[in-house]
């Protein structure tokens, strides 16, 4: 039996996406940013004054770290305790999208008080959600896909771990794309955040989950992302091309939420754990190693080769190696971290963090011990295979 579910109850995409903000029915709204960005830029009073004209009250939360952390989402709640809010509104990129389902699910339950992280993961412990609040998340960056997944990725410093989990309940009512909002991005967060969305195609089309619904999502993803992103890093203006590559990222992240993601990503959240490397770059440093690792899987090495054939290209992981340099990402992680002896000293803390992971048993290969610590290096270093 396969259960599927791509969306809430509405994705509203275009340029006058913003307005459907004045038919939704609110009494109170808390929307959740991440610093003062989007008082800064504009972007809240989008959202504000057409919350007024609904009749609405609102309130901002705007202490969202790059990589949310744990205590942050616990003061998001209080803050939603005191203003009992009909509807968060995530607003920002992933970090901002996922702070806005923790603090929505410690909000629902307020029996959660005084749980560590870990333990979210607990089958059965989100008891309620949509009893006090709906979600609506309103993307300002095209990779994550959070707007329309079932996943939240939190970080807890102190412990040097990076963790996410998962219930199908937490995939927004509302997904809003507004493509304005991502013309402010500068190129470096373009270009990160674009193979973010890149590597949840790729990997949810070689998940061990994968099904025909969310293979076809991913390969139309894939052949978006190649066309588009290069496109928008050039000319960060051109509303089109930030338009496709925001519908790009939804369509990924759709075809991710059922059918998970691997070891990239495995690798991506021991870097950001250990070192805070953004999510999206390092995604991107490490997808053609991993994609390379894979290739032994029958089935895997098949679907690249599907993908080559869709997009023209003699060779996925060099096309992707071409594309990470038309948007300046670097090739090793050492060109961002450059500490190789706490590298070093980090490798067994990293790959218990990575054996505990729920992106690795999605992996077309499962890795051992050994492969991930050499997956590992590789991608830190930048030797080749």
């Amino acid at each position: 039996m396969e259960v599927i579910k791509f969306g809430g109850d509405a994705i509203v995409a275009g340029q006058a996406s913003l307005d459907y903000i004045e038919n939704i029915s609110c009494k109170a709204a808390m929307i959740v940013t991440s610093g003062p960005y989007a008082e800064q830029s504009g972007q809240l009073a989008q959202i504000t004054n057409r919350l007024e004209k609904t009749g609405a009250k609102h309130c901002c939360f705007d202490a969202v770290e790059p990589n949310p952390e744990f205590s942050s989402i616990l003061k998001g709640a209080e803050l939603a305790r005191e203003f009992q809010p009909d509807w968060i509104i995530g607003l920002g990129g992933g970090s901002a999208l996922d702070a806005a389902k923790g603090i929505w699910v410690f909000y629902e339950n307020p029996q959660l008080k005084g749980i560590e992280m870990d333990q979210l993961r607990t089958p059965g412990i989100i008891k309620n959600l949509r009893m006090k609040a709906h979600l609506m998340c309103i993307p300002t960056t095209s990779g994550t896909g959070s707007e329309t997944t079932a996943s939240v990725v939190l970080s807890d410093s102190a412990k040097n771990r990076k963790f996410s989990f998962a219930d199908m309940r937490l995939i927004p009512d509302v997904a809003l794309l507004s493509p304005a909002l991502t013309s402010s991005m500068n190129g470096s967060l373009t270009a990160n955040t674009g193979m973010d969305a890149l590597t949840h195609a790729i990997e949810a089309y070689v998940s061990r989950e994968a099904t025909d619904f969310t293979d076809a999502l991913a390969e139309k993803a894939v052949q978006m992302i190649f066309r588009y992103l290069p496109l928008a890093y050039a000319e960060p203006d051109n509303l089109e091309y930030r338009e496709r590559m925001q519908n790009a990222s939804c369509i990924a992240g759709m075809a991710f939420a059922s059918a998970g993601l691997g070891i990239v990503h495995t690798i991506a959240h021991a870097f950001g754990g250990f070192f805070h490397v953004p999510h999206g770059l390092a995604n991107a440093v490490t997808l053609p190693y991993v994609l390379n690792y894979n290739k032994v899987c029958e089935t895997a090495d098949r679907k690249y080769q599907r993908l080559e054939a869709l997009c023209g290209f003699p060779d996925l992981k060099e096309a992707i190696l071409e594309l990470r340099k038309t948007v300046n990402i670097p090739s090793a992680m050492r060109e961002i971290v450059n500490a190789d002896e706490i590298f070093e000293k980090e490798i067994p803390g990293m790959l218990i963090h990575a054996f505990h992971d729920r992106c690795t048993p999605h992996n077309p290969v499962s890795p051992t011990e050994e492969d991930m610590e050499r997956l590992m290096k590789l991608v830190y270093y930048g030797e080749t295979e």
